[in-house]
C-alpha cells in the first residue's frame, strides 16, 4: 500500500473578515477588508448586515478590489438586517496579492446607524 498524502497546510477554507459600520474611518471612499494572497482563487463573499443602515435616502454597500471596489457587490441594498451572499462564478486564480476594499453610500450622508460584517472566502494553492 502507498504512503498516505502528507499534507503541508490545513486544506481549509480561507476568508478575510471585517466589521464596518456606517461611521468607520473612510467607509465612504472604502475601507480594506484584507489581502487575498497570490496564487489563491476568491470563491465567496457575505455581508452580514447586522444593523440596517439608516440615511434618509439609499442606503447600499459594495466590495471589491478596482477602482470603484465593486466587482463582487455593487451597490447591495445596506438598509434592512440581512444576510447576502455572492458567489463568485468566474473563478480566477489572483496573480498578486489583492486588497479588497467595502465601502458605503448614503444618499443623503446622514446616518446614525448601520453595522454589517464582510466576509471574503478564498482557497489557496496548496498542492505544490
Amino acid at each position: 500500500m502507498g504512503k498516505a498524502r502528507e499534507y503541508k497546510e490545513l486544506r481549509a477554507i480561507h476568508y478575510l473578515r471585517r466589521d464596518i459600520a456606517y461611521n468607520t474611518a473612510g467607509i465612504a471612499t472604502g475601507v480594506l477588508v484584507g489581502t487575498i494572497p497570490n496564487g489563491a482563487i476568491p470563491t465567496r463573499v457575505r455581508l452580514v448586515i447586522s444593523t440596517g443602515f439608516n440615511d434618509s435616502g439609499t442606503d447600499t454597500l459594495s466590495v471589491g478590489h478596482g477602482a470603484s471596489y465593486n466587482e463582487y457587490f455593487n451597490a447591495q441594498d445596506a438598509s434592512s438586517a440581512t444576510v447576502v451572499d455572492s458567489t463568485i462564478t468566474n473563478l480566477v486564480e489572483v496573480t498578486a496579492d489583492k486588497d479588497i476594499y467595502v465601502k458605503y453610500a448614503g444618499q443623503n450622508s446622514n446616518a446614525s446607524a448601520g453595522a454589517a460584517t464582510v466576509i471574503v472566502e478564498y482557497t489557496i494553492d496548496n498542492d505544490q
